[in-house]
C-alpha cells in the first residue's frame, strides 16, 4: 500500500515562519528537545488498523542553528476496499497482489481482508540562522514500504521584516519514488477474471513529485497574527494505486460474465499520469490571558477535478501552569475527480476510471480533544482523542441502453488515539 509521505517541506516553512503565540514568557531553549508519540488509528467493522511510533527531536547547535531529526514506524493490518462494487450476488477473485482468492457475500463491500503493510520513515534538516536573522534549511527525507520507495530532498529561507512584525517564507521540495508492487505493478486498463489474475509486470514504475510553497506572516499586536500560505505540487508518472480495479457490469447492473466459467470480470484502474494542485491556507491566532484560539481554512483545486475545502478550529486552555485542555473540530469537504466510476459498463469502457472511494464526492468531520501535563521542568506526557466519520455521494450512471445503476457510496468511521511523551536534556 501506498501510505503518504510527510509533507516535511510544510513543516520546516511553519517553524521558520516563527509564528507561533507562546502561553508563557520566553525561556532559554534547551539542548535538545524530544517528542515520542505512539498512535492508534482503527475503522469500523475490522477495516485498516494502524499501529504507529513517531519520534521528533531538535537540537540547537553553533548558537541558534538547529537540527532537526524525525523517525516513523507505521504498522498496518485489516481489510481494505477493493474497489470492486457491491453486488447482489456471490463475488470470486483474486486480490490485486495476486496473493489469493477473495470471496465476498452477496450484498456486502469487497473488501481484500489480507491487507498488510510497514513503513519507516526517517528525515532530517538543518535551519542555519545567517547574520542578517533570516533563516535557511536544507533537509532529507526517506521512506520504505514493502512497496514503496520514497526520497526526497527540501529547502527552504525565511527572513522577519518591519521590526520583526511580518516574515516572508519560501520553500521547495522535490521527491521520486519508486513502486513495486506485492505480485507485480497490474498494466493499466487490463482484466482481471476470478481465479485467473494476469495482466502482471514485474518492472518497476516511478513517480516525481516538486512542491513549492510561500508564506507570510503578521503579527496584528500582541495578541494575534494571521499567516497566508500558498502551495503548489506537480505529480508526474505512476499515480496508480497498484491494489484497486472496478467492477464490469452488463447495461442491466449485473456483473459481466468473464467466460470459460471463472465468474465476473473486473479491470485494473488507470488514473492520468500526471497532476497539478494549487492550495491557499489561512490561519488565524488569537492569544487571550489563559488561552490561544487557533481557525484556519485551506482551499484545494488540481487538474483532476478535485476541489475541496478544510475548516478547523482548536481552542488551548490552559487549565494551570503544569496542564492544558485542546478540543477541536474539522470539516473537510471535496467533490469527486472526472475519472471517479464507481464501476464501468462491459459495452463503454473508459480510458481512464478508478473507483477509489477517497476520490469520490464526501464530507469528513473529525472531532477530538487533547490533553497535556507537565511532570517536572524539562518533560511532559499528554493524549488525545479524535473520532473521524465520512459520508460519501451515491452515484447513478446511466448506461448505454438507458438503465440506470446506482452505487452507494464507502463511508467510513475510525477513531484515532495518540500518547505522547516529551523531554528535554
Amino acid at each position: 500500500m501506498q501510505l503518504k509521505p510527510n509533507r516535511d517541506l510544510k513543516r520546516v516553512l511553519a517553524a521558520a515562519s516563527a509564528s507561533l503565540l507562546a502561553l508563557n514568557p520566553a525561556q532559554a531553549q534547551d539542548a535538545w528537545e524530544v517528542d515520542a508519540e505512539i498512535l492508534y488509528y482503527q475503522e469500523q467493522d475490522d477495516r485498516v488498523q494502524d499501529v504507529s511510533f513517531k519520534s521528533l527531536a531538535k537540537g540547537t547547535v553553533r548558537d541558534d542553528d538547529q537540527i532537526t531529526l524525525s523517525l516513523q514506524y507505521d504498522s498496518l493490518t485489516g481489510a481494505s476496499p477493493t474497489g470492486a462494487a457491491t453486488q447482489s450476488e456471490t463475488q470470486t477473485f483474486t486480490s490485486a497482489s495476486g496473493g489469493g482468492t477473495i470471496v465476498v457475500p452477496a450484498n456486502e463491500l469487497p473488501l481484500d481482508d489480507a491487507f498488510e503493510d510497514n513503513r519507516t520513515a526517517l528525515s532530517g534538516n538543518y535551519q542555519h540562522t545567517l547574520a542578517s536573522g533570516a533563516r535557511f534549511s536544507n533537509g532529507l527525507t526517506f521512506s520504505k514500504e514493502y512497496d514503496y520507495l520514497h526520497l526526497g530532498v527540501n529547502t527552504a529561507y525565511a527572513f522577519d521584516f518591519d521590526n520583526n512584525n511580518r516574515t516572508l517564507s519560501v520553500g521547495l521540495g522535490i521527491a521520486n519514488d519508486t513502486i513495486e508492487s506485492v505480485g507485480g505493478n497490474p498494466v493499466p486498463n487490463t482484466f482481471v477474471a476470478s481465479g485467473a489474475s494476469t495482466n502482471f509486470t514485474t518492472s518497476k514504475e516511478d513517480k516525481s513529485v516538486v512542491d513549492f510553497l510561500i508564506g507570510f506572516t503578521q503579527i496584528i499586536n500582541r495578541r494575534s497574527l494571521v499567516q497566508v500560505n500558498y502551495s503548489a505540487s506537480k505529480f508526474d508518472g505512476y499515480l496508480n494505486d497498484p491494489y484497486k480495479f472496478l467492477s464490469v457490469l452488463e447495461n442491466d447492473g449485473s456483473l459481466a460474465a468473464a467466460g470459460g466459467g471463472l465468474g465476473g470480470l473486473y479491470r485494473f484502474e488507470n488514473r492520468p499520469d500526471s497532476r497539478t494542485g494549487h492550495n491557499l491556507y489561512v490561519e488565524y491566532k488569537y492569544r487571550f490571558d489563559n488561552s490561544i484560539a487557533n481557525l484556519s481554512y485551506r482551499f484545494h483545486t488540481d487538474n483532476w477535478g478535485i476541489n475541496s475545502h478544510t475548516v478547523e478550529s482548536r481552542f488551548k486552555w490552559l487549565i494551570d501552569a503544569k496542564q492544558w485542555l485542546e478540543p477541536n473540530i474539522r470539516i473537510y469537504s471535496q467533490s469527486a475527480a472526472d475519472f471517479y466510476e464507481p464501476f464501468v459498463f462491459d459495452s463503454n469502457l473508459p480510458a481512464q476510471a478508478s473507483s477509489d472511494y477517497r476520490l469520490n464526492e464526501f464530507t469528513g468531520v473529525t472531532v477530538g480533544l487533547a490533553y497535556k501535563r507537565k511532570l517536572s521542568k524539562n518533560n511532559a506526557i499528554g493524549f488525545s482523542f479524535e473520532s473521524y466519520q465520512t459520508s460519501g455521494a451515491d452515484t447513478s450512471i446511466a448506461s448505454p441502453t438507458g438503465e440506470v445503476v446506482t452505487a452507494k457510496s464507502t463511508d467510513l468511521a475510525a477513531s484515532i488515539f495518540r500518547l505522547n511523551y516529551s523531554f528535554r536534556f
